[in-house]
């Protein structure tokens, strides 16, 4: 500190316990905990004198105090509630004898430290001033800037006063944002490249952990490891890729005071059922979770199984032994939801299963079924299909206005951007997670003896499927990924595909690349639905399907057609928000 200035202690407020992504300041990005990153970050402001982790006493947030001891970081376990924020942070103010607090959000790697080294010189060299603000820009347009708010002891001291309810306790300076008009301010110019862009750069979702971490991998990639990412460059890599502006472009700020939606969603997956069930879960959790600010957990049943995109979502476990209504009965009894959503393909006993729906009922939570449970539509409010078809026994149905289907109803996660299809001589192999129909060991051989031309063929061996039988002599080069995390692009660059019928198949049409499905143990009227449809060669047998991919590879017109008119149906796909949309007026709230 300079002779005769404010002493400054900067406050980093964080705990392990978000509804939305649970643990995230210990998240790593590029090598380095989220947390750390803002201490980096910090560190780059000379005027702060004492930088402090605030965080509470309990033992979920443990680990955060072991990092600051390890990293030699000074920290404060506050022991008051957990939502009160303001006396934690204020606890920390006292104790470090704070004359400017910069208060931090624990969840903000991107905290600009020249825009804030000038907001805190501005407080201290104009001392009648109460209050330090951004002039506006010239465009008009709001900073990108998220998670700093450097206030005068006095208005700080003020915040505490005025802060009595719960929500005010909770978001720091809620008790006086209508009167800050009122104070005495200065002000500081901001570089102009700051308000070039809109866009979330704080952390509350896996879409926002998504962006932040690809740009630190983007950034340590080309610099420094002792560098910081620049705010600067992250505006010019948005502004130059759509595809990256767009990953958390649908995510919504939980307000102030606002009671999010409380969601369970119960599916299954493992080696009998495949995992189609877990990824729409997926999805749909993501949505809730990212476009109504929901708090959602999953429910899984089923055998262990490494599937990247679910990592990072709230979740309990159950195993095939364990009864599923028991164990979900019991979970509801400690966590109080609006809405429960069910995707699952095995029910052990229907009878209980009923008991539990009509309780469900008797609570008025809301009961949503996905892909199913047509024998349960009377104790539903919504059934979910996402498909393009549907049984004419169940559209005709005494219940069917309460079930919806449709090429809009597919929940897959969401492509931002599809390469124009060009021929090539990269094909992708998919036979299943536990490649149920042996296909590992008819389709390299009939590969090698079909098609002449040597091809690229990237086989994705599922969790649960054995190798396929490759032969040492073949003409082709084959390529062996086992469950990759990386799949969606792996799909993007290749030039056709051949798969078997679920939901894979639908993530390479939303995806444009020209396929052979393979049909087997589907409904007679729903293969002879699809082949209507256009957008794929359809196949009923092994030998049928490489047949039929042989004519594609040499078909470019039919590989352009399906590329397109998949395109028409399947490509930009809502499915979950039209789901979402669906149970909004089930709730007799709004969800944003």
């Amino acid at each position: 500190m300079a002779k005769g200035l404010s002493r400054v202690v900067a406050v980093v407020a964080a705990r392990l316990n978000s509804s939305r992504l649970p643990e995230k300041q210990l998240l790593d990005l590029a090598g380095e905990p989220l947390i750390e990153r803002i201490f980096q970050r910090l560190q780059q402001v000379a005027e702060i004198d004492q930088l402090v982790l605030a965080t509470t006493a309990d033992q979920y947030n443990q680990p955060l105090l072991e990092w600051a001891e390890k990293s030699a970081r000074a920290a404060f376990a506050y022991s008051g509630e957990i939502d009160d924020v303001v006396g934690r942070v204020d606890a920390v103010v006292q104790k470090y004898e704070a004359d400017i607090v910069v208060f931090c959000c624990g969840d903000s790697p991107l905290i600009e430290p020249s825009t804030l080294s000038k907001m805190i010189s501005a407080l201290q060299h104009n001392p009648t001033a109460e209050y330090v603000a951004l002039c506006p820009a010239a465009s008009g347009k709001m900073a990108i800037h998220e998670g700093f708010y450097p206030y005068r002891r006095s208005v700080w001291n003020r915040i505490v006063s005025a802060s009595i309810t719960p929500e005010q306790r909770e978001h720091v300076g809620l008790a006086i944002r209508s009167s800050v008009a009122d104070l005495k301010h200065c002000y500081v110019d901001d570089a102009a490249i700051f308000s070039r862009v809109q866009q979330r750069i704080s952390v509350d979702t896996i879409a926002d952990y998504h962006l932040m971490n690809t740009l630190y991998q983007r950034w340590y990639a080309d610099n420094d490891p002792l560098s910081i990412v620049s705010l600067p460059w992250v505006i010019e890599q948005l502004q130059a890729d759509e595809a990256l502006a767009n990953i958390n472009h649908g995510v919504q700020q939980r307000a102030p005071g606002q009671v999010p939606l409380r969601v369970l969603v119960v599916t299954q997956g493992g080696q009998q059922v495949g995992l189609g069930h877990l990824a729409r879960s997926g999805v749909v959790a993501r949505c809730f979770q990212e476009q109504s600010a929901a708090a959602v957990t999953l429910f899984l049943q089923g055998d262990q199984v490494d599937y990247p995109p679910l990592d990072l979502l709230p979740k309990s476990r159950i195993g095939w032994g364990d009864s599923l209504v028991e164990k979900v009965d019991d979970w509801l009894e400690h966590h109080p939801v609006d809405v429960v959503i069910f995707d699952l393909a095995v029910i052990e006993n229907p009878a209980d299963f009923l008991a539990l729906l009509q309780k469900l009922g008797d609570e008025n939570i809301v009961r949503i079924a996905i892909d199913g449970l047509f024998q349960f539509t009377a104790q539903l409010e919504h059934i979910h299909v996402p498909s393009f078809y549907l049984s004419a026994a169940v559209e005709h149905s005494a219940d069917s206005a309460k079930i919806s289907y449709g090429w809009d109803h597919y929940l897959l996660p969401q492509v931002t951007k599809v390469t124009p299809w060009q021929p090539g001589q990269r094909l992708l192999v998919m036979s299943g997670g536990s490649d149920p129909h042996a296909l590992g060991k008819q389709w390299p051989k009939m590969l090698d003896e079909q098609l002449t031309e040597s091809m690229e063929i990237i086989w994705i061996q599922g969790p649960f499927a054995q190798p396929p039988e490759i032969a040492a002599d073949s003409h082709h080069q084959w390529q062996l990924l086992k469950n990759p995390a990386d799949l969606p692009s792996i799909m993007e660059n290749c030039s056709y595909a051949l798969c078997v019928y679920g939901v894979s198949f639908f993530e390479l049409l939303q995806r444009g690349v020209p396929t052979v499905v393979l049909g087997v143990g589907v409904e007679p009227q729903e293969i002879a639905a699809l082949v209507g449809e256009q957008v794929a060669t359809v196949a009923t047998s092994p030998i049928e399907a490489v047949h039929g991919l042989r004519a594609l590879l040499g078909d470019d017109d039919r590989a352009e057609h399906y590329y397109r008119h998949a395109q028409a149906l399947i490509g930009g796909q809502k499915g979950a928000e039209n789901l979402l949309t669906r149970v909004q007026p089930l709730i007799g709230r709004e969800l944003k």
